[in-house]
């Protein structure tokens, strides 16, 4: 997903399913599975963020309060999930397990690590998300959407 706001907080929905990214404007809701927008809120998203690190859902997830990870407070994701492990360095992300890959994001990263279900691996950056779908063991499917594919601003 490509963004054109400044990324700070992203967090998923304890199914896995949705994941909520917050920026300097707004709020938008993410379908893992396809990878497209599906609800956005035009407001400052610092704005939502409370001192435990959590945010206010919005579309499918409305009403729930998500635990997010960024740019200053917040929690992590976890950085294992079955077989899989995640680690940053200078040169990029380490993606190891059952296939392992570097991706070579060290630009503004801001969060890398999987969902509750251990189903998708999320590498945000300060101006794209890259999700990795993990169920394929064998060949992860990745996906960096662009604005025409419902990216563009949260």
């Amino acid at each position: 997903m490509s963004p054109s706001a400044e990324l700070t907080y992203v967090g998923f929905a304890p199914d896995g399913r949705w994941l909520l990214v917050l920026g300097h404007q707004g709020r938008g809701l993410f379908d893992c599975r396809t990878g497209v927008r599906v609800a956005r809120v035009a407001r400052d998203g610092w704005a939502l963020l409370d001192d435990g690190g959590y945010a206010e859902a919005i579309g499918a997830v409305s009403g729930q309060r998500l635990r997010v990870a960024g740019l200053v407070s917040g929690g992590q994701l976890p950085s294992q999930s079955g077989r899989w492990s995640a680690m940053c360095d200078a040169g990029g992300v380490l993606r190891s397990g059952p296939l392992t890959q570097h991706l070579p994001e060290t630009e503004g990263v801001r969060v890398v690590g999987f969902d509750p279900t251990g189903e998708t691996f999320l590498l945000a950056t300060s101006s794209t998300l890259h999700l990795y779908g993990l169920r394929s063991l064998a060949v992860p499917r990745g996906r960096r959407v662009s604005p025409q594919d419902g990216g563009g601003e949260y």
